[in-house]
């Protein structure tokens, strides 16, 4: 195992009969998401002819803002881990080819290393919510005054009428008065 430029490589090679062990704390990065902690991974890489599973657990927590109230909130990342990796060279000199079901959950690794980097910004990428809440009935910001609705209430008027409709209004209005 070996950290390089803060990419994670696991050496083929070098994993024995029994499978490799290892825990790292990773300072990983993901544009729009902040990670208030160092990534924590538990992972088992086992060989088994020229094919390499690697199960493991991802642990940290993300920095996050609420998109109803813009809240800040902290969200707990906890995942667990199956990939598959076999040689690149398995389906090249072939020009189509037609994945089954099963080789879709297949990755490929070149020469003697595996980048178990991409594999884990990936599941924390997908872990993380697209639109995240602070609590799941958040009522969000006024859309006139900007008051937080969920620390307090707010007096203005939504009789807002959709404008293709104005002239019935102006129409129900007549029938009422005559």
């Amino acid at each position: 195992m070996s950290v390089l430029k803060g990419i994670m490589r696991i050496i083929v090679s070098s994993i024995p009969e029994d499978g490799l062990e290892e825990e790292l704390q990773l300072p990983l990065s993901f544009g729009d998401i902040a990670l208030k902690k160092d990534v924590r991974v538990l992972f088992r890489a086992s060989k088994f002819a020229d094919k390499v599973l690697v199960n493991g657990q991802i642990t940290s927590e993300a920095d996050l803002v609420c998109s109803r109230c813009l809240k800040n909130l902290s969200y707990p990342v906890e995942i667990n881990f199956n990939a598959e990796y076999v040689p690149h060279f398995k389906f090249t000199g072939e020009e189509e080819h037609e994945l089954t079901k099963e080789e879709l959950d297949v990755s490929f690794y070149q020469g003697d290393e595996i980048n178990i980097d991409g594999l884990i910004k990936e599941h924390i990428i997908l872990a993380v919510p697209m639109k995240p809440l602070c609590k799941s009935d958040c009522r969000g910001l006024c859309i006139k005054c900007g008051k937080n609705l969920n620390e307090t209430s707010c007096d203005c008027s939504f009789e807002e009428v959709d404008p293709r409709l104005e002239p019935l209004k102006k129409l129900k209005k007549n029938f009422q008065r005559g």
